[in-house]
């Protein structure tokens, strides 16, 4: 009942809202809906609170996927997941960092923005989220400003990647690294149609309006190119299936790229 009054309602208040006020009126939202789903089925680290179960999620091209987002953050699989990888297998918050995170998602902003050891910067062309607009093509940042980089399915809506990857590799400091995630089919090279492509053309070609590729197994190429050391890593199988399903993980591959000196 819950599920299907919130579908119903849901669209029509993407419209109704503006784009910054949606921020906020997300997380009322997910604070009233986080109580009405308490329980202790499920578990998101990014709140750190449990639940009955998570809410079935639909996508882009509309395919609803089961146990999929938090209903008290709003967090989704991959969020969980990188969550997961960052307090558990890196120094973020461990030690003193400055973080330049793309495309900020609210959930992480959020969590980051409050971590004192963090020195934290968001920044996208055209979300509402971003503390400052900027072009991941032409960063406006100085050389080795930052120690840690953020880029969550960013690049393949991309002019140029290979220009966002040099940008991002200049803006590290020695020894930084650097977590991507996106949509990859490692079966198959990455595939790219030359020229500049409408909105309607992209939607024809990759199945979606703003995407400019679908990568393949040759992005670790790509990064290496720009002068990164990649370490390819499926996080989701450190963990049992029945914690997979409790924590709300998907198996989405992390890289882990490393500045070379």
């Amino acid at each position: 009942m819950i599920n299907s009054i919130v579908n119903k309602v849901r669209p029509l208040a993407k419209k109704m809202i503006s784009s910054r006020l949606r921020p906020l009126v997300n997380r009322a939202y997910f604070s009233i809906l986080g109580i009405l789903y308490s329980g202790n089925s499920v578990y998101c680290n990014c709140c750190n609170t449990n639940y009955r179960k998570f809410l079935p999620y639909s996508t882009y091209s509309k395919q609803v996927r089961n146990n999929a987002q938090c209903p008290g953050c709003g967090s989704l699989e991959r969020h969980r997941l990188m969550m997961a990888f960052l307090r558990k297998d890196s120094p973020l918050f461990s030690r003193k960092n400055r973080l330049l995170h793309f495309a900020p998602e609210d959930v992480l902003q959020r969590i980051f923005k409050l971590d004192p050891n963090l020195s934290y910067l968001s920044v996208d062309l055209y979300s509402p989220l971003a503390m400052i607009k900027m072009d991941i093509m032409n960063l406006q940042l100085e050389e080795q400003s930052y120690d840690v980089i953020l880029c969550n399915h960013v690049l393949a809506h991309v002019e140029s990647d290979i220009k966002a990857m040099m940008e991002m590799n200049r803006v590290l400091s020695k020894g930084g690294w650097m977590v991507v995630t996106t949509t990859i089919d490692f079966t198959k090279p990455t595939y790219e149609v030359p020229g500049p492509l409408t909105s309607e053309e992209r939607k024809k070609v990759y199945g979606q309006e703003d995407l400019c590729r679908i990568y393949g197994f040759d992005i670790i190429d790509r990064f290496s190119g720009c002068g990164f050391e990649v370490d390819k890593i499926d996080y989701a199988s450190k963990f049992s299936p029945d914690q997979q399903k409790k924590f709300g993980f998907n198996k989405e591959i992390i890289l882990l790229c490393r500045k070379l000196d």
